[in-house]
């Protein structure tokens, strides 16, 4: 019997494989502003870095090219491939790996931050609380986490919108808020889907 890690592993796989990675939703052509800006204001200094859900690896790309020591992870080893051209590419020193972001194998206080941008809404909602205490885990003493995900300020009625409230019933246990606003992310299509912008500090 195929597990449930197997049957995502698959999904997300055949999405990166049947399609170009430039028409995705969430794949974008440059890095992500506020990330972007968190850096250039120096709010997150050069360290070792976590892009948990990298994609094809624009922002694990842009964190190298700053001098960050960047490892990006995927469920997908056709996005983990698509990283590694791109990076191979433009001569940055991003590594990529394939992983399951809720069952990471990565030893104690290894990154110094983690960025998350449109992973934590897609985790299985029995296995959130797992994610949330295993990224704790993996960040040194006051490590920074970045965290974008779906707002309940948008149309649709799912189990993965989340308002400020709820995302500090996830996170309030083991993370400090420094910054939150609602973004807005534009997808290829011209669609705009309303984002948590959540930037934390381990406590």
């Amino acid at each position: 019997m195929k597990t449930l890690e197997h049957h995502l592993k698959e999904s997300w796989d055949q999405t990166y494989r049947n399609h170009n990675y430039k028409e995705l939703p969430w794949e974008t052509a440059n890095p992500d502003k506020e990330l972007t800006r968190l850096v250039n204001e120096g709010k997150i200094a050069k360290c070792k870095v976590l892009d948990i859900g990298c994609g094809a690896g624009t922002n694990s790309i842009f964190l190298s090219r700053q001098g960050f020591d960047v490892i990006g992870v995927d469920i997908s080893s056709t996005a983990v491939k698509i990283a590694k051209h791109r990076t191979k590419d433009v001569g940055a020193k991003a590594k990529f790996l394939v992983g399951n972001a809720y069952n990471l194998k990565f030893q104690k206080s290894v990154f110094d931050f983690i960025f998350d941008r449109g992973c934590f809404h897609h985790i299985p909602i029995e296995f959130r609380k797992i994610y949330v205490k295993q990224n704790h885990r993996l960040l040194t003493d006051n490590g920074k986490y970045y965290l974008h995900a779906f707002s309940d300020s948008n149309y649709w009625h799912q189990e993965n919108l989340f308002s400020l409230k709820k995302i500090k019933a996830y996170f309030g246990k083991y993370f400090k808020i420094l910054e939150e606003k609602e973004i807005v992310h534009t997808q290829p299509n011209g669609e705009r889907v309303y984002l948590r912008s959540v930037f934390m500090q381990k406590i």
